[in-house]
């Protein structure tokens, strides 16, 4: 079985290259360190994933993570699309990564009803792990983290059940995590709103 993986040399596309690898797969990465920008060689990542029996659409970089979906739903059998929790607050964080990935939901959910598409997943993260070293001027942080392992063994079960289409991963808003969602947008007042709305007392 051939996996191919988008983002691979760090984070969550690191661990999934190596649980495949060592489930027995044929794994390859694509990344920019190893001559595959998303954004920039899509040609040559759609020509070399014919034949793939898994893509793993990881890496992002706005509208290209879309780009490769609507071109390879037709050329593997299975497609695995990491999307993003924070499609739910773009009226909170505003930033240009939750558009794109916003946009990437919305599409998913179209072209996955097509009959003569892959199977698809998209998986919506919620604070994963990660190994990301920039300064988290643009980033929330989180105490509630969702593990590699969890995110492995869901696309694991998925491949034998592929029916499914979409697995969310739990959004706890600790305080630690409120906190942070309020400095870091500057809308304390919005996020207190989403505080409210979620008592149903």
């Amino acid at each position: 079985m051939k996996c191919i993986i988008t983002g691979h040399t760090s984070g969550v596309g690191q661990y999934l290259f190596e649980f495949f690898r060592s489930k027995g797969w044929n794994v390859q990465g694509m990344s920019r360190s190893n001559g595959y920008d998303i954004s920039a060689d899509q040609t040559k990542i759609i020509d070399e994933s014919k034949g793939a029996d898994l893509f793993i659409n990881n890496a992002s970089s706005g509208s290209s993570q879309l780009e490769l979906l609507k071109s390879l739903c037709t050329k593997v059998p299975k497609i695995v699309t990491m999307g993003s929790a924070g499609t739910e607050f773009t009226h909170i964080w505003g930033k240009q990564y939750t558009f794109d990935k916003k946009m990437l939901e919305e599409q998913f959910k179209l072209i996955s009803m097509r009959t003569d598409v892959a199977d698809m997943l998209l998986l919506k993260l919620s604070f994963a792990e990660t190994t990301y070293s920039r300064e988290k001027t643009n980033r929330i942080d989180s105490d509630h983290r969702i593990s590699y392992v969890e995110i492995a063994k869901s696309i694991e079960f998925w491949i034998d059940n592929p029916n499914i289409r979409q697995m969310d991963f739990a959004i706890k808003l600790t305080p630690y995590t409120v906190d942070q969602v309020k400095t870091l947008s500057g809308k304390p007042d919005l996020v207190d709103e989403l505080i409210r709305s979620t008592n149903l007392q």
